[in-house]
């Protein structure tokens, strides 16, 4: 494929509201001047990357354990999403365990 003219279907040559202009940096390629082209447009510059959403630190996934399955969690991956949301995967028992332990405790009188 060699680089060709725009094609135009009207004899007005880009004038009327259907004749759309040849897109700023693009290029035509066709096999010939006769035949049907491809027209390669330019790569649109990537925008910056999304903030990161504050209000969510990580995502917690508690799962209960199959039956005989070892519940020490350390062949559990752990993930982080797209936007930088760490993914924990944690047991039942260990999730518990965790809540008891930073839940605050009653004020006895």
């Amino acid at each position: 494929m060699v680089g060709s003219i725009y094609p135009y279907c009207r004899p007005n040559k880009e004038k009327g509201d259907f004749e759309p202009p040849q897109p700023k940096g693009s290029v035509y390629l066709s096999y010939t001047p006769n035949c049907m082209g491809l027209l390669l447009l330019p790569i649109k510059k990537k925008k910056d990357k999304e903030p990161i959403n504050p209000a969510v630190g990580r995502l917690n996934v508690v799962y209960t354990p199959s039956t005989g399955a070892d519940d020490s969690g350390e062949d559990v991956p752990k993930i982080t999403d797209p936007s930088g949301v760490s993914i924990q995967f944690r047991s039942v028992d260990k999730f518990e365990k965790e809540i008891k332990a930073t839940m605050a405790k009653p004020a006895t009188s």
